[in-house]
């Protein structure tokens, strides 16, 4: 889903909304410097509450681009759904040049509604922490994901206040730019 909405604040912005994998992004045309970044992240977040992150894009050639996040984190659900904006939904590719990471990454479409992007490889396995049984960290340039095997059958309402829950019992709410909570289901 793409929602484009002009948002008037002391710049006129525009924002386009989407949601992969049910993780809604907000892209904003243009990249401010990083202190207006954060005002537009929270202005944004207070007014569309179930925003999860916000970034910022330039067009840079004809099939490149350049992805800043607000807290200057690698996001890849924001870099395929930047593919799919700029390349209007049709089929193709583009090089991304996106915050968190060295160097660009091929993002693109390859059918209708179904985005694709390039994942920065994990450099050490030192990033790579196990915390409990169901419980493991993993952390990339500005980025730490904890993957659980925890409530994973639960609806997507639930499993954002779960998500919350674990966020908050290992302290990454506020100690880092992003953190997120993949939850996964064991079969066989």
């Amino acid at each position: 889903m793409v929602t484009n909405s002009k948002i008037p604040m002391k710049k006129q912005y525009t924002v386009s909304i989407l949601r992969p994998a049910g993780n809604e992004t907000a892209l904003i045309k243009g990249i401010p410097d990083s202190r207006e970044r954060i005002r537009l992240n929270t202005e944004l977040m207070k007014l569309y509450p179930s925003l999860e992150q916000v970034g910022f894009y330039e067009k840079t050639g004809a099939s490149t681009a350049r992805l800043e996040m607000a807290g200057g984190e690698f996001c890849g659900n924001a870099l395929r759904s930047l593919a799919f904006l700029l390349l209007d939904k049709n089929k193709g590719a583009m090089k991304i040049k996106s915050s968190g990471v060295d160097k660009p990454l091929i993002s693109g479409v390859q059918k209708v509604n179904s985005a694709y992007a390039q994942m920065p490889i994990i450099q050490s396995f030192e990033s790579v922490n196990k915390i409990s049984k169901d419980l493991t960290s993993v952390t990339l340039s500005g980025i730490t994901h904890l993957i659980t095997t925890d409530d994973s059958r639960l609806n997507e309402d639930v499993l954002k206040i779960r998500g919350k829950q674990i966020l908050s019992s290992q302290g990454l709410l506020t100690s880092c730019p992003a953190a997120g909570v993949m939850f996964l289901s064991k079969i066989n």
